[in-house]
């Protein structure tokens, strides 16, 4: 069977096993467009809207980077294709836990094929058990635990960063959510208690059966009846379904349903990311002294960001941080990034960063950050940011 282009994308790395009941050593071939084991494409959805991607595309060129960094994410933006929905019988979910208590899964089917987009192989080198040798990535997960589960899984990856729970896991089920016959009797498989946010989009989804995970050991797998797996590998498409979605079930039903327009919101982080922005202090006075409002995006309900960033003229967050403002702002509102120059010039970003923020390209406006510096257990840095340059959009913001 041949398949799309997306799904080749997810099986184009292939895990081999050694043994039926052990995932002790998976090794990678080189195949491509063959999936070992089986898997049934349920279906497709053939609703690529095109006609979104126009600004998109063009607001790409507003990046700080490099042309042919640009070039690459215009080719990324326009690898598009239609969601699809996959049924895998006997696969395997590796789960690992990170000293953090960050998670981490992965999903092999039957006959050894990891099933992510092969971007996702940036992020491998920080895992303990993933070792290339000759060329070829293995996983070396000695004495592991296995279990089988007599359920089908949702896949539904725990994760509590916001922007990949959202666009990486969340929105590939939107396209799918009139199907509640077959939602209502997959699994959600939980390894740690779902933050109340996401339990209320899981429910308002269709997704009503919770499967305890859980293991005390940092690495185990476990082995489902099946799987089901939607792919819907365009972050934007996925970033407008999910727009769209909430703004059905959090909007009061009416998508122009805002607040008394405002100036400014400035979005802020009151937590262990909050040294990203130095001088958030100073930022807070001349927000609040141009007419504008300072939130922390966390405190809000879904109905709550929808109100506000919706009616705001411009909205002040910093760049890793920004999806909120991508979400719930309406397309006539300016979008002032703060950006981090050590996350603008890391690779990484081109993949796991930009492409989060092409919904709102052709309405941001960047400044970049000033005497960086490093911050402990993270790759970001902190910086001051202009306040001069940010009232300037500000106010610019405010005369169109």
């Amino acid at each position: 069977m041949r398949y799309p282009r997306c799904i080749r994308y997810l099986f184009d790395k292939f895990f081999f096993c050694t043994t039926v009941f052990s995932l002790n050593w998976l090794t990678v071939g080189n195949s491509i467009g063959v999936l070992q084991g089986h898997a049934e494409l349920i279906e497709s959805r053939a609703d690529v809207p095109w006609v979104s991607l126009k600004a998109e595309y063009a607001g790409i060129g507003r990046y700080p980077i490099p042309t042919e960094d640009k070039n690459y994410l215009r080719n990324r933006l326009l690898d598009c294709e239609p969601p699809q929905l996959w049924r895998l019988e006997s696969p395997s979910v590796v789960i690992h836990r990170f000293p953090n208590n960050e998670l981490r899964l992965f999903l092999i089917s039957e006959g050894g094929n990891i099933c992510e987009h092969a971007i996702s192989q940036i992020w491998y080198r920080f895992f303990p058990f993933i070792k290339e040798l000759h060329g070829k990535i293995r996983f070396d997960i000695e004495n592991c635990s296995s279990t089988r589960l007599d359920i089908e899984l949702a896949w539904m990856p725990q994760s509590f960063n916001y922007s990949h729970f959202l666009c990486d896991f969340f929105a590939p089920w939107i396209p799918f959510a009139d199907k509640q016959d077959l939602l209502s009797q997959l699994s959600i498989l939980t390894i740690d208690t779902w933050p109340t946010w996401q339990s209320q989009l899981l429910q308002k989804v269709g997704f009503h059966k919770i499967i305890d995970g859980y293991q005390s050991c940092s690495t185990y797998i476990l082995k489902p009846r099946a799987v089901w797996l939607p792919v819907l590998s365009n972050t934007l498409m996925a970033q407008l379904r999910l727009q769209s979605w909430l703004y059905k079930y959090f909007s009061g039903g009416d998508t122009k349903y805002y607040a008394q327009p405002i100036a400014s919101v400035f979005l802020t982080r009151n937590d262990h990311r909050s040294p990203r922005v130095r001088n958030a202090c100073q930022i807070r006075k001349l927000v609040s002294s141009l007419g504008g409002a300072v939130v922390d995006p966390v405190m809000l309900s879904f109905s709550e960001k929808i109100k506000i960033l919706g009616g705001a003229s411009s909205i002040i967050c910093e760049g890793s941080g920004s999806m909120n403002a991508v979400l719930f702002s309406s397309q006539n509102s300016k979008v002032i990034v703060l950006s981090d120059p050590w996350a603008i010039s890391d690779p990484l970003m081109l993949d796991g960063g930009f492409p989060y923020t092409n919904l709102i390209s052709h309405r941001i406006k960047t400044v970049m950050g000033e005497s960086p510096k490093p911050l402990l257990g993270s790759p970001l840095a902190s910086c001051e940011f202009s306040l001069a340059e940010i009232r300037q959009h500000i106010l610019n913001s405010n005369d169109q």
